[in-house]
């Protein structure tokens, strides 16, 4: 190979390291995809070379700022601000369903006043109920000797707030409300604006940042995590189970009264006892006042073994959402200010603490499978008739667009090609689970579990051509230019594959599949070099010989072009550690012929390099020839095997292609009897025979070797009248 064109080699090695980024460069060149052909014979150990560089570099240069990924939630609803003045009896507060929060008097409470934003809630009722309560307050029903006078918040009763420094109001009307507070001889009018506030953005930019960490690590393993194959068992859903110590012996002790779980010593046993709990053993002062510190210490001991541990904290942490579900105001930070009733990152870790157990004993994928099936929601966010792994696609890329920028849906939605109608579907799931940050997983799980899996639903490489459908129909072609060149429609196909390849793992509806990496590997043996000259070899002569077929790979029945193609790709999907069911180009059925029948050397091992490069050099040998006709060798070697004709006469298809194979390499041909009939005489019956055929070929026909035989004139072109002349006088010659 020349200088020049080693270089030439090279750079286009590198430009298409990847068939799964080969039609996005070409689009960003401008170049349509399907306008480029691979004409140029690049050697397989040199595109691997280059493959395995090329991504690494792709890796080296990912750039984890460049696109805002992850917000907490839909933050366009409203923020409410109230103005409330403790110290006088009742103050009720009212709003367009009647009362929404009742605080009681709490003496030697100064007077407060809070701004509280307001995410969205999810609720059946048109408003969520804050109530304030101390331990004056409780229903003498509820305070009953076994629970230790505790009033006890379950997901079916209203949400219950800490004492009224604490007081939260919160409501689930869009828009600006006004609400009116009866405090006797006065009204005070609060009214709800919309605010942003500098903890929003603290936290959107921190679950941004860890979410696009996350979002780069899948698209990564996309390419490196050992493949899986689907186990072809439909799973029944199984939710985890909560320790049995704790369930026999633990829970009953604080279910009966037993033990107190109350170790706020407020009179109720609420998410703030687990919040004070989480904030002693932290050390998180700002969220426990001393005095408080001194009640949890005393009253901490929840598994009755004499001290106060960690372990403690999470048997109590268990209970509570053993005891009541998923609650969604639970993981709203709003609902947790701190001892000087600001909202700050303490109030949010600690919703990512409740929220993280809540995640482990699968209580949030509950709440949602739930979710979907009491209410009906469908997953066909698309509304193309049907829910299947695309919605899937376009839910995801709505969440991270959604992240990107938690605070303007108009932004967000400028990153995507999704429509009006899929981004509103998205958006009404989304909205009754906005705690879930990770709502896309939830629901590929829950999809899995109900719709079944199969290899297409992670089959990521497809998605790029759904995501250009997409993109061709965004009527401001400006805009999808932008789109396309945003980190998130580059790589989320990849991201989303990896996370669903680990869900369907731990639902074991798929197992993990063989790695391949020992078929490229063989190219770095010692003698690597002598033995692909001598496999080479050999396997032209036995296919010369009709020993051995024709490497047609991708089993279209013609040896052509598209068969070296057809190795190239697997050597990329072996390097890219893609299997028959995610390659970036292959059929199921070609792939796995490659992997498991073409063993062309007999070695024993299908598809590894040696068998590759063997038909790497018969391919490009025979198809820039036309001294040999290799589809006539590829015919004759599968009429000989296929089993359709009898021995005899598959055996002189072979011998006869074998003749004019020769003859092709010769130039000259072998001399043809006259044997019309092939009875081993030459007569006058043969010269009939052959104008019969030619006359009434429905009723007469040659045989493989009659037809041979006879073809005397201009050999090769096929019988005639002039083949029955000369048949004649070749006759006459033997008489004379």
């Amino acid at each position: 190979m020349k200088k020049n064109g080693l270089k030439k080699v090279i750079r286009e090695s590198f430009d298409f390291p990847e068939p799964v980024r080969k039609t996005e460069f070409l689009r960003a060149q401008g170049i349509p995809a399907e306008d480029e052909h691979r004409r140029q014979f690049i050697p397989l150990p040199l595109r691997i070379t280059a493959a395995a560089a090329a991504c690494a570099l792709a890796i080296g240069v990912w750039n984890i700022g460049c696109q805002p990924a992850v917000g907490r939630h839909d933050a366009d609803k409203n923020d409410i601000i109230t103005s409330e003045e403790a110290g006088i009896n009742d103050i009720t507060t009212s709003g367009a369903d009647g009362v929404i929060a009742t605080t009681a008097e709490r003496p030697g409470i100064t007077d407060t006043t809070q701004t509280t934003a307001i995410t969205e809630l999810t609720s059946s009722a048109s408003a969520a109920i804050t109530t304030v309560r101390d331990t004056s307050q409780i229903p003498a029903s509820a305070a009953t000797t076994a629970m230790n006078d505790i009033y006890y918040q379950t997901s079916a009763s209203a949400a219950v707030s800490r004492p009224a420094v604490r007081t939260t109001v919160t409501s689930a009307y869009a828009g600006n409300v006004t609400t009116s507070a009866n405090q006797g001889p006065q009204n005070v009018t609060t009214t709800t604006t919309i605010i942003i506030s500098d903890i929003d953005k603290e936290v959107a930019e921190y679950e941004r940042s860890i979410a696009m960490k996350k979002f780069l690590a899948s698209a990564a393993a996309a390419a490196s995590l050992v493949n899986i194959v689907p186990t072809g068992v439909q799973a029944a859903y199984v939710p985890p189970e909560f320790d049995q110590y704790y369930l026999e012996f633990v829970f009953p002790a604080l279910e009966s009264g037993e033990i107190s779980p109350d170790v706020n010593n407020d009179g109720v046993f609420d998410r703030y006892d687990i919040c004070d709990f989480w904030a002693y053993f932290l050390g998180r002062d700002t969220m426990i006042t001393p005095e408080e510190k001194e009640v949890v210490r005393s009253r901490g001991d929840v598994e009755g073994d004499g001290a106060v541990r960690m372990n403690d904290f999470v048997v109590l942490e268990q209970y509570y959402l053993y005891k009541n579900g998923i609650i969604p105001e639970d993981f709203n930070m709003y609902s947790y200010p701190d001892n000087n009733g600001d909202i700050t990152m303490d109030s949010y870790r600690f919703t990512e603490d409740l929220k993280n157990t809540a995640i482990e004993k699968d209580l949030i994928y509950q709440f949602t499978a739930d979710l979907i099936e009491k209410e009906n929601i469908s997953l066909d966010f698309n509304e193309n008739g049907k829910a299947d792994e695309y919605d899937l696609l376009e839910y995801q890329m709505y969440i991270y667009s959604k992240f990107s920028d938690p605070f303007n849906d108009d932004a967000a939605k400028a990153l995507v090609p999704l429509t009006d109608s899929t981004w509103e579907n998205c958006d009404a799931l989304h909205s009754k689970c906005f705690f879930d940050s990770r709502s896309e997983e939830t629901l590929f799980k829950y999809y899995i579990y109900n719709y079944g899996f199969d290899a297409a639903t992670v089959n990521y490489i497809k998605f790029y051509d759904h995501m250009e459908e997409l993109l061709s129909a965004v009527p401001d072609k400006d805009a999808a230019n932008e789109m396309r060149k945003g980190m998130v429609l580059i790589d989320l196909p990849a991201a989303y594959a990896a996370t669903g390849r680990e869900i369907a793992l731990e639902a074991d509806m798929a197992e993990q599949d063989e790695d391949r990496q020992y078929k490229l590997d063989r190219m770095h043996d010692e003698n690597y070099e002598a033995d692909l000259a001598a496999a080479c070899e050999e396997f032209e002569q036995k296919m010369l010989a009709g020993q051995t077929a024709p490497p047609d790979v991708n089993m279209d029945g013609t040896i052509t072009i598209a068969d070296y193609e057809a190795v190239m790709d697997y050597s990329s999907d072996l390097q890219a550690k893609r299997n028959a069911y995610n390659s970036a180009n292959l059929t199921v059925s070609v792939w796995e012929h490659i992997d498991t029948e073409l063993d062309l050397n007999g070695d024993g091992v299908s598809g590894d390099m040696l068998d590759l490069q063997i038909v790497e050099y018969i391919v490009t040998k025979y198809t820039q020839t036309t001294d040999v006709d290799i589809n006539a060798l590829l015919q004759a070697y599968n009429d000989a095997h296929s089993g359709t004709v009898s021995t005899d006469v598959s055996e002189a298809v072979t011998a006869i292609k074998q003749i004019r194979y020769l003859e092709s390499i010769t130039g000259s041909s072998v001399k043809r009897s006259g044997d019309a009939d092939n009875n081993d005489e030459i007569k006058m019956n043969d010269v009939v025979l052959v104008m019969q055929s030619i006359a009434d070929p429905g009723k007469y026909q040659l045989s493989e070797w009659g037809e041979f035989n006879a073809d005397m004139n201009n050999t090769g072109d096929g019988i005639t009248v002039m083949d029955a002349l000369e048949i004649q006088k070749t006759l006459l010659e033997i008489e004379e």
